[in-house]
């Protein structure tokens, strides 16, 4: 006997599938903005959909849609139908419109604005039925694009955090350092897509261009951050090689990303995918793909679809509500019945009377039937009484229940925003000790007998004091100490991270970020050659302030020269100014 076939090209596949019989779709919400009325947040919401809507379908929306009322329209094409559903439950509109994409596929997108009644937020969700999407589904008609228009006009949030419709970057060491932290969090609800800057070819604008394109199409469903390339050395440093990614690459790190992570669960797409325009658009399609599945797998299946809100459609909330008005009702029988509860049956054509039929019988069997029916109609007003009583009871246990639920996400939602918050925080106070010459545990030199020693301390294998450095460091007259160790700071942090990644590393010109307009040039007629640990160097950089004045007391110069074999800035003299033939 044959066997039969699946019909599943993988498990991947049937998952899908499983998923689609389900009947969820894809499913994307987020939280409309962050104050107590956001009635003027639902309006601004349910404008940006429209406008949306009205693109879709290619044509003027009548005077009722303007006036957040329910309307239909068809054309062919394209399918519209708009249902609005306000009542003490709450104030829920919800948009359905289906597009012709192929001959035999069609779009759906719908959209619901929902502000359920109580201290429920209110939310925004798009789901499209037939995920996965074909692939001539246009991608506008996805969640992202229509989540990337909606947060374009109205605050939207996701697990306490603004939703991310645009590419985040890292620019600074300390950011660099809030990056790993949430790439290594296991709380971290979506996924992370790190897009890197070649290390030769294009420069970081070029990726940021097209990282704009892959963030609008991921909007909702993951976060995408550049990282420039003297970066990802660190994140190299820190989660592996094996975990890294570099040289224009890109890498999705999924939620649960840690040291006992899968590598083929956080693919990475090599740099030579993106570079065309249409390698960007396979690859970013790829992506969604993942993200999406992901999120369909882990995402709470608590949601309002557009089914719920069809008129004639009875939710069970509509029977909740009905169940008072129904207990209120007198109860009624048919005249058969109270017949038969009086002990009368009726007589059949063509039979004699019975002594059941006699006046005086039928008389006394009607007035002990009523005292039975009196006495049934009181316990059926007993049970009804104990029914309403229960529901009552059943009601407000579910909305305290319902509340505390609500209450307990907000707080999560809060604390997660407030644990966040703090940590930039304090991300943000280390890097400005750091700026200011220091490190958050060893204390920044305020004279020069401690100078030497903090840059062992503090800039080890980094940064290194040359004997004939230190000697100059001893009654020197330069005074602002701190200036001198802010510029040391820099040399072992922003210039070598450069240096590591390829760059010149020079940075010529004026340093942004330093104070007393500090600056980076060629000593010029100053310059000199050094010995050290067996070769011959040439020394024809300096860090100088301005002013242009040769007063020992505020004339700074730091010459220094790059040990690429050591991988560290070695300081050959300072904090005078070096005399020349020259000067």
């Amino acid at each position: 006997m044959g066997t039969r076939k699946s019909g599943f090209g993988s498990f991947a596949e049937l998952g899908d599938r499983e998923l689609a019989a389900k009947g969820r779709g894809l499913h994307v919400t987020a939280r409309i903005g962050n104050g107590s009325d956001g009635r003027p947040a639902l309006r601004q919401c349910r404008d940006a959909a429209l406008e949306w809507v009205g693109r879709r379908v290619g044509r003027d929306l009548p005077p009722r849609a303007l006036r957040h009322r329910s309307f239909e329209l068809s054309d062919g094409a394209s399918r519209c139908r708009v249902v609005r559903d306000k009542s003490r439950r709450g104030d829920f509109w919800a948009a359905r419109i289906t597009l012709d994409a192929g001959a035999e596929y069609e779009a759906v997108t719908e959209i619901v604005v929902a502000a359920p009644g109580g201290e429920r937020p209110p939310v925004v969700g798009v789901r499209v039925p037939s995920w996965p999407a074909s692939s001539v589904q246009p991608a506008e008609t996805l969640p992202p694009g229509v989540l990337f228009d909606i947060a374009a006009e109205v605050r939207l949030f996701q697990d306490g955090a603004p939703l991310a419709r645009e590419p985040g970057a890292v620019w600074t060491p300390a950011a660099m350092q809030e990056f790993v932290a949430d790439l290594l969090d296991p709380g971290r609800p979506l996924p992370v897509v790190a897009i890197t800057e070649p290390t030769v070819g294009d420069d970081v604008n070029a990726v940021l261009v097209r990282a704009r394109k892959v963030a609008a199409a991921l909007t909702g469903l993951a976060t995408v951050t550049v990282l420039p390339k003297q970066f990802t050395y660190t994140l190299s440093d820190t989660v592996t090689k094996a975990f890294s990614v570099y040289d224009g690459a890109w890498r999705i790190y999924l939620p649960g990303f840690g040291r006992h992570a899968q590598r083929s669960d956080h693919p990475v797409y090599l740099r030579e995918r993106s570079e065309t325009d249409e390698g960007l658009e396979r690859t970013t399609k790829e992506v969604l793909h993942i993200v999406a599945d992901h999120y369909l797998r882990t995402a709470a299946t608590d949601e309002v679809l557009f089914d719920d809100l069809r008129p004639g459609k009875r939710r069970m909330a509509d029977i909740a509500t009905r169940l008072p008005a129904l207990a209120r009702r007198p109860a009624t029988l048919s005249a058969r019945g109270w017949r038969r509860l009086a002990g009368v049956v009726p007589r059949r054509r063509g039979t004699a009377p019975t002594l059941r039929d006699t006046v005086p019988e039928r008389a006394t069997a009607e007035a002990a039937g009523k005292t039975a029916v009196d006495q049934d109609a009181e316990a059926l007003r007993r049970e009804l009484s104990a029914a309403r009583r229960d529901l009552r009871a059943e009601r407000r246990r579910n909305r305290s229940l319902a509340g505390e639920r609500d209450r307990s996400r907000e707080a999560e939602a809060v604390a997660r925003t407030e644990r966040d918050e703090a940590r930039r925080e304090a991300q943000r106070l280390e890097g400005l000790v750091r700026l200011r010459g220091g490190d958050p545990k060893t204390p920044f030199p305020v004279n020069w007998d401690d100078f030497a020693s903090w840059c062992a301390s503090t800039l080890e294998g980094r940064v290194v004091l040359a004997d004939s450095a230190r000697r100059s460091l001893n009654g020197a007259p330069f005074e602002d100490v701190g200036l001198a160790a802010i510029c040391l700071h820099w040399l072992g942090h922003e210039y070598r991270e450069a240096r590591l990644g390829g760059g010149d590393g020079h940075l010529y010109g004026m340093i942004p970020g330093l104070t007393a307009g500090i600056r980076n040039q060629r000593c010029g007629g100053d310059s000199f050659d050094f010995d050290w640990r067996g070769e011959r160097h040439r020394v024809d950089w300096h860090l100088k302030n301005g002013g242009n004045t040769r007063d020992p007391r505020r004339c700074l110069r730091i010459y220094y020269f790059w040990d690429a074999s050591r991988r560290e800035v070695v300081i050959a003299s300072m904090p005078a100014h070096r005399r020349s033939a020259i000067t």
